[in-house]
């Protein structure tokens, strides 16, 4: 069972991490004109993952951590969206829309399997409480 403890122990978050380091490289190769655009909506989402991830993790005593998870999945679907859209404008090649998807797709199982071990927990907990 899960206990309260650092979300930096917690491999998905980790990984979050990384992968935010991914979208700062990958989007230093964008053309000026989207310095304003699709740069800062992927480095903000990717962001936006790993915060999620340490809400959900630093909030185990509430329902909400489910919020932050699903938060975080949602976006993982707008980061792909995002780079579907970098590559039809070539800044990205097939094959780096593939690599990123793969990453992506791993971050959004393990953001599911995680919000079934929290939801696991916590029913044990609240069962647990009922005695």
């Amino acid at each position: 069972m899960l206990s309260e403890k650092s979300f930096d122990n917690f491999s998905v978050w980790t990984d979050s991490i990384a992968f935010v380091k991914e979208m700062y490289v990958l989007t230093n190769i964008f053309p000026e004109e989207e310095k304003q655009g699709l740069v800062p909506k992927l480095r903000n989402a990717a962001i936006e993952i790993a915060t999620k991830i340490s809400k959900s993790l630093s909030n185990l005593k509430a329902k909400k951590e489910d919020d932050y998870l699903l938060q975080a999945i949602d976006l993982i679907n707008e980061i792909e969206t995002l780079l579907t859209i970098a590559k039809e404008l070539s800044y990205i090649s097939s094959d780096d829309l593939e690599r990123y998807k793969t990453k992506t797709e791993d971050l959004g199982m393990q953001l599911f399997n995680l919000s079934r071990k929290l939801n696991r927990d916590r029913e044990i907990k609240e069962a647990q409480n009922k005695f």
